[in-house]
């Protein structure tokens, strides 16, 4: 599926450890400070995915920019450029923690296009490293957090993982302790390619990472730090979901006491891309731009 929208500009720029980010910022015809920036998930990028163009009808029709952006979680594994040198990231070795420096970089890029008020968006694990960014940073020119799909990574891998689960966290743990944590995890105990750092990182406790969306956990609380206006969207056919979505909209709403607004949307049908229920999406998404403003 084509993005059906023309007209839009490929912006390089850097993150604040000065690594090299893209992404592409779409206007619309009226000029406006206001931009939804949207963060993609584990192996993803930003610029393939069927709901961007009804995500960014949204946002244009309701005066906002439209900006999506690449973060160094990009692809299983990706090289990326750092101060005129290439370095090994993507999925498999990113560090979860340099969501701060992507996203901080590319809150300070559209500053200096002239943007003073964001939207943050994320995309499954894009929704916990927009969440991380604001229970970190003091950000008073964020209007709104959109997560969509933010599953619970930590136990969707014990899930895969099955009975292999405590044995593989603790060969992962030795890994990192030994100095061996940029070799991938064994095939035997998890499939997709990944280092043992960043599979430690998500599955032990606490974790900056796997903790965010840990619906076992008694508090989430680096959700519970939000402060802006919150929307919450997740398909009923959601494969990574490890509980009911019932009991995931309390766990969210107990947390989400400091948040300026709360709402919850569940879209019947619907799978964790959204395929097929773009359009539904993008009206439930405008329709939320259009209250918070």
């Amino acid at each position: 599926m084509n993005w059906k929208i023309k007209g839009g500009d490929l912006i390089r720029f850097c993150a604040e450890d000065g690594t090299v980010l893209f992404g592409f910022l779409m206007k619309p015809k009226r000029e406006t400070k206001k931009v939804l920036v949207h963060i993609h998930g584990m192996v993803d990028d930003f610029y393939s995915y069927p709901f961007f163009s009804e995500f960014a009808k949204a946002a244009l029709k309701n005066g906002f920019a439209f900006f999506s952006v690449e973060n160094r979680g990009r692809g299983v594994v990706s090289l990326f450029e750092r101060e005129k040198k290439n370095f090994m990231a993507g999925t498999a070795f990113e560090r979860f923690e340099d969501c701060l420096y992507d996203i901080g970089g590319t809150l300070k890029a559209l500053r200096k296009l002239g943007f003073k008020e964001f939207v943050l968006s994320g995309h499954s694990t894009g929704c916990q490293k927009a969440t991380y960014y604001l229970s970190k940073r003091r950000v008073d020119d964020i209007g709104g957090l959109l997560l969509l799909g933010p599953a619970d990574d930590r136990n969707c891998m014990k899930k895969d993982m099955g009975k292999n689960s405590a044995k593989a966290i603790g060969i992962s743990k030795k890994m990192v302790r030994s100095g061996r944590g940029g070799e991938f995890v064994p095939k035997s105990y998890f499939e997709s390619p990944i280092s043992a750092s960043r599979f430690y990182s998500i599955l032990k406790k606490p974790s900056n990472e796997g903790d965010v969306f840990d619906y076992t956990l008694k508090k989430l609380k680096a959700f519970g730090k939000i402060r802006t206006n919150i929307l919450v969207v997740f398909g009923s056919k959601d494969r990574y979901l490890t509980m009911s979505l019932g009991k995931m909209e309390r766990k969210l709403k107990e947390s989400s006491k400091n948040a300026k607004s709360f709402q919850f949307l569940t879209i019947q049908g619907s799978t964790h891309s959204f395929h097929s229920r773009e359009k539904q999406l993008g009206k439930a998404v405008g329709k939320w731009l259009q209250k918070i403003g």
